[in-house]
């Protein structure tokens, strides 16, 4: 197996610890701020989906968009419920919504690409 074989799953890793811990957090980041709610899940939530269907994909699973999805949605619901134990955060289903509209666009688009390739 070479060693880019771990690169996907190591990101898809790394963006869902990251995730939590920035979701989590008593107060985001002031660069986090900035940006519009709707951008940061559906953009985050996209790029952890596409992580997350490349590492099904080498790791020879199948069904790669479908597991992928699953894994990124589970983790959005997950997210929320953790938030919803903070002092100064709260769940939100409108940020699940956004979850999915990213996931969604994202491994779309992954698909058409996997296809032509």
């Amino acid at each position: 197996m070479r060693i880019t074989s771990f690169l996907w799953p190591g990101l898809t890793v790394l963006l869902s610890v990251g995730y939590l811990a920035l979701g989590t957090a008593e107060q985001p980041t002031q660069q986090l701020k900035e940006v519009p709610d709707t951008a940061i899940h559906a953009g985050g939530y996209g790029v952890l989906a596409l992580a997350a269907a490349e590492s099904v994909r080498i790791l020879g699973l199948g069904h790669a968009p479908i597991l992928a999805a699953t894994y990124a949605m589970t983790h959005g619901v997950l997210l929320e419920a953790l938030q919803s134990t903070t002092r100064t955060r709260k769940a939100d289903p409108r940020d699940l919504a956004w979850d999915a509209v990213g996931t969604i666009i994202v491994l779309a688009a992954w698909s058409l690409w996997r296809r032509r390739s």
